[in-house]
């Protein structure tokens, strides 16, 4: 299974990507690059979720994937920005 995390750095990603890894998943983070990385074995995409064409460009350029979850999504334009960036390119959305 291929899986999309949004943010991934924090108490509740790094836990989510961990439990992914135990169960085999494909695992895709996105976030700024700023914390030290403690997720091992997972790919990573670089950019700033607050610069909507810089995040959906990133996106579109390296889905698709059965699953996204983003855990850093706190307003309407970023939710917006998530179903522009995603349409198409994940199974389910979380």
């Amino acid at each position: 299974m291929k899986v999309l995390i949004i943010g991934g750095t924090g108490l509740i990603s790094t836990g989510i990507v961990k439990a992914l890894k135990t169960r085999g998943a494909d695992i895709t983070v996105f976030n700024r690059g700023q914390t030290e990385d403690r997720l091992g074995e997972v790919r990573h995409l670089r950019g700033d979720r607050n610069n909507p064409a810089e995040f959906e460009q990133a996106i579109a350029d390296a889905g698709p994937w059965d699953v996204a979850i983003d855990m850093i999504c706190f307003n309407a334009t970023q939710a917006e920005s998530d179903v522009r960036a995603l349409r198409g390119r994940c199974g389910h959305f979380i």
